[in-house]
């Protein structure tokens, strides 16, 4: 078997001259000189290349497409993969960083929030511990005060029995 196995099919055996012979059909042959003729004229080919040349550029352009071919199959594939019902995965990619960038800028707003809510806490507790001071400050006075009271309570009752005990000795 040669080279080509579609010529290889159509191949028949015949005797010329008590010889056997290798020959196809006619309308074969003029199909077969159409293609070569078709190579020549896509390869820019003036006649000066061989047979054997041409064939050989032909097998190199039989396999760059088979390699075109299957790259296109792969990116095919590949854009494929990249998609989902929802719309390829770039688109929902850009809808998951706008929406990162929503919940981020949230973020910042809270934590903006957040440390106003804390100043203002500390303001309190602040005016707070102010105030317990002011309030420890007027127990004291107050206890002062009782104590002041009572000391002029007794004052005024000794004041009093004084008083009393001097009319009652004039």
């Amino acid at each position: 078997m040669s080279n080509t196995p579609r010529t290889d099919e159509e191949i028949w055996t015949t005797d010329y001259h008590h010889e056997l012979c290798n020959v196809v059909n006619a309308e074969f042959a003029q199909q077969l000189e159409r293609e070569i003729k078709d190579i020549r004229a896509a390869l820019g080919d003036d006649g000066r290349r061989t047979h054997r040349e041409i064939l050989e550029l032909a097998s190199k352009a039989s396999k760059w497409r088979e390699w075109k071919d299957k790259y296109i199959d792969l990116r095919n594939a590949h854009i494929a993969e990249g998609q989902d019902p929802a719309g390829t995965i770039w688109e929902h990619a850009d809808k998951l960083h706008k929406e990162l960038t929503e919940k981020t800028n949230e973020v910042k707003r809270l934590r903006e929030e957040n440390a106003d809510l804390k100043k203002w806490l500390d303001e309190r507790y602040k005016a707070l511990s102010e105030s317990d001071d002011e309030v420890e400050r007027l127990k004291g006075l107050l206890s002062d005060l009782l104590i002041l009271t009572e000391k002029n309570y007794w004052n005024s009752n000794n004041y009093k029995m004084i008083k009393e005990a001097h009319r009652a000795y004039k």
